[in-house]
């Protein structure tokens, strides 16, 4: 086990981008230092909450941050993990964590980055699309994917300014 930590922490500097000891229930943290702190339970709960896998890095993404992990070896009892899975996953500095990006949240993002940019400022974007500007900074960081009412109008918004961003300009 210890090995396998280690081996992940090696993985995640080489490819610079921290945190990616990729444990399910995110034993790994940074401290300010940088340091690798583990903060794992003690005793039974460690043993139930074990769900550590090997992964592999793939390829890098063109965008920054971005990197493409496969699992390659799962042992857990409690995750819905198993080998073969893959993510693209995003490091996100605010919290330190490793953030899941799929193509339908990478395309809400381009959007919302798109309507940042013709409106001049996220808070008059997000007066057009009628939600709070936090919500918009969450959309154009993809840290949330938008509800269905609010993707359609981010959708009709774009094509109305010309602009038709496709999934496959994103991978």
């Amino acid at each position: 086990m210890k090995r396998l930590v280690a081996e992940n922490r090696k993985l995640a500097r080489k490819h610079s981008i921290a945190v990616i000891a990729i444990h399910h229930t995110g034993h790994l943290k940074t401290d300010e230092a940088g340091e690798y702190v583990d903060v794992r339970p003690t005793g039974g709960a460690s043993i139930r909450n074990d769900a550590n896998f090997e992964f592999k890095v793939l390829r890098h993404k063109n965008k920054k941050d971005q990197v493409r992990i496969t699992c390659t070896k799962m042992r857990s009892r409690v995750a819905k993990i198993h080998a073969g899975d893959e993510w693209i996953m995003r490091y996100d500095y605010a919290t330190t964590y490793m953030r899941q990006v799929s193509n339908a949240l990478q395309l809400c993002m381009a959007m919302a980055k798109f309507l940042a940019t013709k409106y001049g400022t996220a808070a008059k974007a997000a007066h057009e699309l009628d939600i709070t500007d936090r919500a918009m900074q969450y959309y154009i960081h993809g840290q949330r994917e938008p509800k269905p009412e609010i993707k359609q109008k981010l959708e009709a918004l774009c094509k109305e300014a010309g602009y038709v961003p496709r999934l496959a300009d994103l991978t």
